[in-house]
């Protein structure tokens, strides 16, 4: 079995697993029990915590904790400041939602307060020029493999997580998740091994291909939403690349913030509120 072996990034020789725990165990089962409504994990569970629970943590999380611009829509571009960490801890104990780096830290917290061993990756979405969108990886199941967590997705990536480590051609296995089919394809980023995530629709769609038109599709169908590096990256890295495409002027780095959006998969189904609009920033 192909090893997922994550780099070091080259800025920051710390992993961003060993920086302390914004969350205590405590509430983090909290958490898990009165806002996800999931059973609290045995001690077995908890002890040696394995794939069924970290499926049953994401399909609950990406459920219960909504992808979403509202909240910062009211604030002019060059006025819109990277939450604090205490700020994203508030605001993910109350299931407020936001963009990548508000659900995959806090995300990213209940996996490690609960024991799993994960790390942050940086990379790009939807043709941005510049990174601008977080993962988690998390590492040490059984037989060794790693599992991409993403509580910022869309499409949805949480129904099944997806394995890195576990398939020897150049894609992974095809898995549906709520409205499309999705894989993980190699791919050197930035001229370091890792990942593009490909996307293409299921049956099960009211959505047209034609509003995808600016994503290069092959002849199969198959649409590249993302790209990533396999280097781990710091708490830090995070924010600095996330608070420059946050305030930046450039709405093309990520033409997201310029939209009403929120999105949650109860069920692995679609839940969307959705609608594009033009700002002037004055």
């Amino acid at each position: 079995m192909p090893v997922a072996s994550v780099a070091p990034s080259s800025s920051s020789s710390s992993s961003s697993s060993s920086s302390t725990p914004i969350l205590t165990r405590e509430e983090v089962l909290h958490f898990l029990t009165e806002q996800l409504h999931l059973d609290r994990p045995s001690d077995a569970e908890l002890s040696t915590p394995d794939l069924v629970l970290l499926q049953r943590v994401c399909r609950a999380f990406a459920a219960e904790v909504p992808l979403s611009t509202i909240r910062m829509l009211n604030t002019p571009l060059r006025d819109r400041a990277l939450p604090t960490l205490e700020q994203v801890k508030q605001i993910g104990m109350n299931k407020l939602g936001g963009l990548c780096y508000e659900t995959n830290t806090f995300l990213h917290w209940l996996l490690a307060g609960l024991g799993f061993h994960v790390e942050f990756l940086l990379g790009r979405i939807y043709g941005s020029t510049a990174d601008n969108h977080v993962w988690n990886i998390v590492h040490n199941l059984a037989g060794g493999k790693s599992y991409l967590v993403d509580g910022g997705s869309y499409p949805m990536m949480m129904e099944r997580l997806i394995c890195v480590n576990d398939f020897d051609g150049n894609c992974s296995p095809v898995y549906v998740q709520s409205i499309w089919e999705v894989r993980l394809r190699r791919k050197l980023v930035d001229g370091l091994p890792g990942f593009a995530e490909e996307f293409r629709w299921t049956g099960n769609t009211a959505e047209t291909q034609p509003q995808w038109k600016r994503l290069p599709v092959d002849s199969e169908g198959w649409a590249e939403f993302a790209e990533f590096p396999l280097v781990r990256r710091s708490q830090e890295e995070l924010a600095m690349a996330l608070r420059r495409i946050r305030t930046s002027q450039d709405v093309t780095i990520a033409p997201i913030r310029m939209r009403i959006y929120c999105v949650t998969y109860p069920g692995g189904r679609l839940l969307q509120v959705s609608c594009a609009f033009a700002k002037r920033t004055l």
